[in-house]
């Protein structure tokens, strides 16, 4: 699938977006695959965009509770410190490409102070198989199912797998891909040479300006629904 640019491409999505995962094959998986160029972070509910003030003290987003795998209940915007979230569907062959690098960061950066999340976003997931995919890629950091989507729409993200990562302050300071390893659909480097997601967490870290707060990412669309 090719996008011809970014203003027809946003065009295909609700909500502004982003995306990343996969490598070999993408078709097959069940899930619909594109690359795409991420427009601006916007606010939303209870949530800032990094470098802008905050629209007020959280409300809708401090509210959200969503179960894990194993049906415990988080709070996670209500938690204290930084966040971030890995927002994925359990069958997307580039978002489990990806789940080695994911521990890995979850692993470095939680020694730090920062919480990391895993996000299954569908609705329909049971808990039985969220288990035993978290248990089969090894997820060693909380994995919620998100089945309303709530933290999809607070935070913006739209495709699997996109990362969100929030400051103290509840900004949102980076959006987007983990790294640049894939280039295109089919095609991916051996390793990446841009690191977006680890830049990102030390530049907030260490009291910088994210460098690149949206990145383009390629992977599998999320399918957000309406919940009333």
């Amino acid at each position: 699938m090719i996008v011809r640019n970014a203003q027809k491409a946003s065009g295909f999505r609700l909500g502004q977006t982003i995306a990343l995962f996969v490598a070999i094959s993408l078709h097959g998986s069940g899930c619909t695959s594109i690359a795409k160029d991420q427009h601006p972070i916007t606010p939303l509910p209870g949530l800032a965009v990094g470098g802008e003030k905050s629209p007020g003290a959280p409300t809708n987003s401090d509210a959200i509770v969503v179960k894990d795998v194993n049906g415990k209940e988080h709070r996670p915007l209500a938690e204290g410190g930084e966040k971030l979230f890995f927002f994925v569907l359990h069958d997307c062959p580039a978002a489990n490409s990806y789940a080695p690098e994911m521990s890995r960061i979850a692993a470095k950066y939680g020694a730090k102070g920062v919480r990391s999340y895993l996000v299954y976003v569908e609705s329909d997931l049971d808990e039985a198989e969220a288990q035993k995919h978290a248990r089969e890629y090894q997820i060693g950091f909380p994995a919620l199912i998100d089945r309303r989507q709530e933290l999809v729409k607070v935070t913006g993200a739209t495709i699997s797998p996109e990362v969100a990562l929030l400051s103290a302050e509840k900004r949102v300071v980076y959006r987007g891909r983990i790294d640049d390893r894939f280039v295109a659909l089919g095609k991916r480097r051996v390793e990446p040479t841009t690191r977006d997601l680890r830049e990102a967490l030390d530049a907030m870290l260490e009291g910088k300006p994210v460098p690149n707060p949206v990145t383009k990412a390629i992977g599998c669309y999320l399918s957000v629904k309406e919940h009333k």
